[in-house]
């Protein structure tokens, strides 16, 4: 359980930070058209953290992937 929140609150503060994200980290700011608003960095610091993690607990962090998968297709209707 405990895995779960290090993902989470990357999540949380992902987006409410995200535009001092984009302006520090993004990789994309030359290729507007990508659409990327940093989302590549997110996915970097996710998979930074399910690399730390015990195989049985990675059907967690999958979850809370999944989750802002779905934020994001949502987001974009």
């Amino acid at each position: 359980m405990a895995t779960i929140i290090g993902p989470v609150f990357t999540i949380v503060n992902f987006y409410l930070n995200q535009y001092e994200i984009i302006e520090a980290f993004c990789e994309n700011k030359e290729k507007p058209e990508l659409n990327c608003n940093g989302n590549c960095h997110l996915s970097k610091e996710l998979n930074k953290q399910i690399d730390k993690v015990p195989n049985q607990e990675i059907n967690h962090l999958n979850l809370s992937i999944f989750l802002t998968t779905a934020y994001n297709d949502i987001k974009s209707v």
